[in-house]
């Protein structure tokens, strides 16, 4: 398999960011609402088929998110779960499962909490697109501003009246054809393709 990823950088011209609050409701009607309970359920599936916990699976899914698409994600975890091979992951990648397998740890907030979601808590996946629906860019990406940007999800959540996980996936839904790209698409292990994009998939960066 390639280690083709997404290109972080946008170079076409930047839209006018509406509030989290609009991007949130026109992200629910592009497939946001609901898309980590959809997820949860079809990987639950799968690690029944292959005789591994959710968990696990949830976790693998998460580690080899990053740059990927929905559809590659999909095929990584799959590579991996089914054969433990690495080829075609990008090397930062293979260092967090090699982390995982010996401590059992997910290492950094944005992966972490992509498992967490993906396991049905209400946790808030920030990624490069999430931080431009904040008007701020992948490269101002600290770990204060990383806990005001989840903070900040969390409030528009109260107001949207969504969990705080599905206002984060419809959030990023909307920004991301706000841009142009189309949206991810369910997350799917069985029955046809994965959503693919042009772009990446929920909790890649």
């Amino acid at each position: 398999m390639s280690s083709t990823a997404y290109p972080v950088g946008y170079r076409g011209k930047n839209p006018r960011v509406p509030p989290l609050a609009t991007l949130a409701r026109n992200g629910a009607a592009l497939g946001g609402l609901g898309w980590y309970a959809r997820a949860h359920d079809e990987l639950a599936r799968y690690a029944v088929e292959v005789g591994e916990p959710a968990q696990r699976v949830a976790d693998v899914l998460a580690l080899t998110s990053p740059r990927q698409n929905v559809a590659r994600n999909v095929g990584l975890t799959r590579q991996y779960i089914e054969t433990s091979s690495t080829a075609g992951m990008l090397p930062s990648v293979v260092a967090g499962l090699t982390h995982y397998e010996s401590t059992g740890e997910i290492r950094g907030p944005k992966t972490a909490a992509f498992s967490r979601a993906l396991m049905g808590e209400n946790a808030v996946v920030i990624d490069v697109w999430m931080f431009r629906a904040m008007r701020l860019t992948h490269k101002t990406m600290t770990a204060k501003r990383y806990r005001e940007a989840v903070a900040k999800v969390r409030r528009c959540a109260r107001y949207v009246r969504m969990s705080p996980a599905d206002t984060q996936s419809c959030v990023w839904c909307g920004i991301r054809t706000l841009y142009g790209y189309k949206t991810a698409g369910d997350l799917r292990f069985f029955g046809g393709e994965s959503g693919k994009t042009d772009g990446a998939g929920f909790g890649s960066a």
